[in-house]
């Protein structure tokens, strides 16, 4: 009787101690989950500081006709680090289990904004590429979270090509997002299945693999 009433105790203090651990490892989850938004958000606004800032300036110069150029480049310059550093914690997160189970919401905003900060960049760099002569490679990447089998693969081949290309821009932009401009781009690039890459106006769809995006690559600079 005696055992059986010390069993009974030792399995009340086991539960209770494995809801404890099961309770800490939630709070402590979403703990971490609002910090990296946090810390999203924090790179957002710093980007968007940065953004007025340049706008500020392109205006500026735009009213002097023959330093365009330069504007439109230090602008290119100074933005590119960040983005790249954004690009790879929004990437983090995404991979993360905390994007399945925490902040779908914000998280959807904060990636929003960046989507919309890649646009811009991307609007930005050709125009420096039309405009001042300036030979610059980049790939707008379409790609689903939610319906794309070969969309990790695809991010895998592209991640390669820039560590070894780093010159190479690559926008990745979510389709999930229900952004207009995301739109409107898939529309004028007739988009119709994901993954697919746009090298230098030109609709690539399927999954490409580091050679065949490097031979694209090739083809278009020729």
């Amino acid at each position: 009787m005696v055992k059986r009433k010390i069993d009974t105790q030792l399995y009340i203090m086991v539960l209770f101690i494995t809801i404890s651990i099961f309770i800490a490892g939630l709070f402590l989850g979403g703990v971490l989950s609002q910090s990296k938004l946090n810390s999203l958000s924090e790179d957002l606004e710093s980007l968007e500081r940065m953004r007025n800032t340049q706008e500020t300036n392109s205006l500026l110069l735009d009213s002097l006709d023959e330093k365009i150029c330069l504007g439109l480049e230090s602008y290119i310059n100074e933005m590119l680090p960040e983005i790249e550093s954004l690009a790879e914690r929004v990437a983090y997160y995404e991979r993360s289990a905390d994007s399945k189970r925490f902040g779908i919401k914000e998280y959807d905003d904060i990636k929003k904004d960046y989507n919309l900060l890649l646009i811009r960049y991307w609007i930005i760099t050709n125009k420096l590429e039309k405009n001042c002569g300036k030979n610059i490679m980049d790939i707008l990447y379409f790609y689903s979270n939610k319906k794309c089998d070969n969309c990790k693969d695809q991010g895998i081949y592209l991640d390669s090509i820039k560590k070894q290309y780093p010159e190479i821009m690559i926008f990745a932009l979510d389709k999930d997002l229900n952004l207009s401009t995301i739109d409107i781009l898939s529309k004028s690039f007739n988009i119709t299945e994901v993954p697919s890459l746009i090298i230098n106006g030109n609709n690539y769809s399927g999954l490409k693999n580091k050679e065949e995006i490097i031979e694209l690559i090739t083809q278009e600079t020729k």
